[in-house]
C-alpha cells in the first residue's frame, strides 16, 4: 500500500484503456460528469468456453463517481501527485480531507487495477491517453470528446 509519503514528486499517467464520458448518468463536462472505463476481461479456459458458447462482452465497464474521474482526468503525466492533491482540495474542500491520503488511495487502487502508471519523474507520454471507445462497439450514451 502506497503512502502520500511514497507518491510526493510523482506524476501518474493512465494507461491505454478505452474510456469516455456516460450520459446516462451525468453531464459530458462539468461538475458532475461520470468517466467509464473498459477494461478487457481475463478469462480462465472454462470461462472462455462458456464465453464462446454464450457470448458477450470482452470488457468490464468500469464506471467512476466525479472524485475518481477528476483523479482519472488529472493523471495525464503533467500533473504531480502534490498538484493533483491541490485540485481536488480547492474542488471538494472538506469533503476529501485528509486530502493527501485520499488521493493517496485512488492513485493506490488505480495502480493496482493496472489503471495508471507511476513515474518518479515527469514522464514522456508515447501512447493514447484521451477518451476513445473500443474500436468494434459503438456505444450511443458514451461522449467521447473532441466528438
Amino acid at each position: 500500500m502506497l503512502t502520500p509519503k511514497d507518491l510526493i514528486g510523482c506524476y501518474p499517467v493512465r494507461n491505454e484503456i478505452a474510456w469516455g464520458y456516460d450520459t446516462r448518468r451525468g453531464p459530458t463536462t462539468g461538475e458532475g460528469r461520470i468517466a467509464i472505463l473498459f477494461t478487457p476481461k481475463k478469462f480462465g479456459r472454462i470461462e472462455k468456453i462458456v464465453h464462446r458458447i454464450l457470448g458477450g462482452s470482452k470488457f468490464l465497464r468500469r464506471p467512476m463517481d466525479p472524485l475518481m474521474t477528476i483523479v482519472w482526468e488529472l493523471c495525464d503525466g503533467t500533473n504531480s501527485f502534490e498538484e493533483i492533491c491541490n485540485h481536488l482540495d480547492v474542488t471538494f474542500k472538506e469533503e476529501i480531507a485528509p486530502v493527501e491520503e485520499r488521493t493517496c488511495t485512488a492513485l493506490d487502487g488505480l495502480g493496482r487495477s493496472s489503471l495508471i502508471e507511476i513515474h518518479a519523474q515527469k514522464p514522456t507520454v508515447s501512447h493514447k491517453i484521451c477518451s476513445h471507445t473500443l474500436s468494434d462497439q459503438n456505444f450511443e450514451w458514451l461522449y467521447i470528446e473532441g466528438d
